[in-house]
């Protein structure tokens, strides 16, 4: 398999990653997990997407149709690292 394919992969993996996240939080499933493990799944689909996301807009010359994947999943990661400080936000008040 060559090194292009495997990025897309990537990329796919993360994006559906985070689509399985937000169903579980847009359904309000969240809650029913242990609170470490919810924050660990928040956060792990955060990161992932946007490592993996800056890293192929960076360094990966993957064709046009993967720069603008990788960016959604990008876009998608900062999402939920930025819903996630805002949710810590308001429950320390």
């Amino acid at each position: 398999m060559s090194k292009i394919k495997v990025w897309y992969v990537l990329v796919v993996i993360s994006f559906v990653y985070q689509v399985s996240f937000l169903y579980i939080y847009l359904t309000e499933r969240l809650v029913d997990f242990n609170s470490i493990f919810a924050d660990t799944y928040w956060i792990t689909a955060g990161l992932f997407g946007v490592i993996i996301g800056a890293y192929i807009m960076i360094k990966v010359n993957i064709g046009l149709f993967g720069k603008i994947l990788a960016f959604i999943v990008m876009f998608f990661g900062f999402g939920l690292l930025g819903l996630l400080l805002l949710a810590l936000a308001i429950t320390s008040m």
